[in-house]
């Protein structure tokens, strides 16, 4: 996330960052992929490099789905500054 928020204007840092964790708020891939799809959207006029980052990154992030619960939040614990958290309903 860190080389996407590079291609931002300081000032719109913060913004674009809380836009971007939205993606790791959904409860599923398919939602998360649509979340993708809809902040391309809504930046591709703005910032296009923005775009290009994440539309490269977007099997990475969406990989991360895949994975079974207790590993998610190991690979969230490994690399905290670039995994937000991951929110999942109790079995």
């Amino acid at each position: 996330m860190r080389n996407a928020l590079a291609t931002v204007p300081k000032v719109a840092r913060q913004m674009v960052a809380a836009t971007l964790r939205t993606v790791f708020a959904q409860p599923d891939q398919a939602s998360a992929q649509k979340t993708i799809e809809r902040i391309c959207r809504l930046f591709e006029k703005r910032y296009p490099r923005l775009v290009k980052i994440v539309q490269e990154a977007e099997v990475d992030v969406l990989a991360f789905y895949s994975f079974p619960v207790p590993i998610a939040f190991t690979v969230y614990r490994m690399d905290s500054r670039s995994w937000p958290v991951r929110h999942h309903a109790k079995n």
